[in-house]
């Protein structure tokens, strides 16, 4: 049929949740047009009738013998109301078949051995009357149902309203009127942190005596559910924007370090043509690591420059020239050191000519 849908209600475990199961079939039932097939309904309650399963009919026979106007316009008209009844068969035995879905999807595995040999009317009777509670018993049970929704539990307001609403329909089914003041309070005490404004508005207009209706409530938590909707939005869109700038900037940086290492538009290293690394000299100044489009002399006519003879760097003068600082500390050796640095072996006789030798040979410059 059209109008099939698979079945997403409650599932019946036992006689904890009979009452609202049986709403939600019932829901479901009318939704598909399937209800009159299995629907219990008690003298007087329902004015709707009871559907009754069909027979499937049997095709006319066709007349023997020769056939006269007349037996060919009644034979026409018999095969014209087998073919409606055929029609009519066929859509109740698809209807037949949904209903009984409907009900093996609709209960827990330990209950559908029980009614997977029965047609979806005797389904309906069955469960009904197996797991059937006392209405005292019941309404324990609903109002604990009531007391567990939590708005945390429901994916928006619609739904968490409309299960309160639900339960409160469920009570009035066991004979349980549930007053306006406590379906408010039902409501009211299972929102969420970001409605504690608007409870205590409520509570402050009970007290001053201009109480908020439970239709007033609900469009004003609508409301509030919309501003917490769009703040968490933003918020949303706020932390990627600033993860997304976070992410631009160490990319930039790695970029920046990379450009550096690799001598890219004035960094520490470059490579010369056989792909050997070479150190970048600045052609302005001198220094190691930059290059002259990164210097930091540039245009700076005033800059003092170092008149050390190994140095040549701007910056610093020859009295502050750190490489003539290492020299003066590291002296060349002179040639008496050389001189001295021969050892003379005692226990070695080289004999005099050999060691008069030695000493013309010496570099002394």
């Amino acid at each position: 049929m059209g109008n099939h849908q698979p079945y997403k209600g409650i599932i019946l475990t036992g006689s904890n949740n009979i009452t609202s199961w049986k709403r939600a079939v019932k829901i479901h039932g009318d939704v598909e047009g399937t209800s009159l097939l299995w629907r219990h309904i008690g003298t007087g309650t329902d004015r709707k009738p009871i559907e009754a399963l069909i027979s499937k009919p049997d095709r006319p026979a066709r007349p023997v013998g020769a056939l006269t106007r007349d037996l060919k316009e009644v034979y026409r008209d018999d095969i014209e109301i087998y073919k409606f009844e055929s029609e009519e068969y066929n859509r109740q035995r698809e209807r037949e078949r949904n209903a009984k879905q409907m009900f093996l999807k609709s209960v827990d595995d330990h209950i559908k051995a029980q009614i997977v040999d029965k047609n979806s009317r005797d389904c309906w009777v069955y469960l009904s009357n197996a797991f059937a509670v006392a209405e005292s018993m019941a309404q324990s049970i609903l109002y604990s149902q009531l007391a567990t929704v939590k708005l945390a539990s429901c994916n928006n307001m619609q739904q968490y309203l409309s299960t309160i609403t639900n339960i409160k329909q469920d009570l009035a089914e066991h004979n349980e009127a549930l007053s306006a003041p406590a379906h408010k309070n039902a409501i009211l005490s299972g929102l969420t942190f970001g409605y504690n404004h608007l409870v205590e508005q409520v509570h402050f207009d009970a007290g001053t005596g201009t109480g908020t209706s439970v239709a007033e409530l609900e469009k004003k938590l609508y409301v509030q559910e919309s501003i917490l909707t769009l703040r968490k939005e933003k918020t949303t869109r706020d932390k990627t924007d600033k993860d997304k700038t976070d992410k631009d900037k160490t990319d930039k940086d790695k970029t920046d370090k990379d450009a550096l290492r690799k001598g890219s538009g004035g960094g520490r290293n470059t490579t010369n043509a056989d792909g050997a690394a070479t150190r970048v000299v600045c052609e302005h100044c001198k220094g190691n690591g930059h290059s002259i489009d990164t210097c930091k002399y540039v245009g700076k006519p005033d800059t003092p420059k170092c008149t050390y003879k190994d140095c040549g760097k701007l910056g610093h003068v020859e009295t502050e020239c750190f490489m003539k600082a290492k020299a003066l500390k590291e002296p060349k050796p002179a040639a008496d050191v050389k001189l001295a640095g021969l050892a003379i072996n005692n226990d070695i006789d080289f004999g005099m000519d050999r060691f008069i030798g030695s000493v013309n040979n010496l570099d002394l410059n």
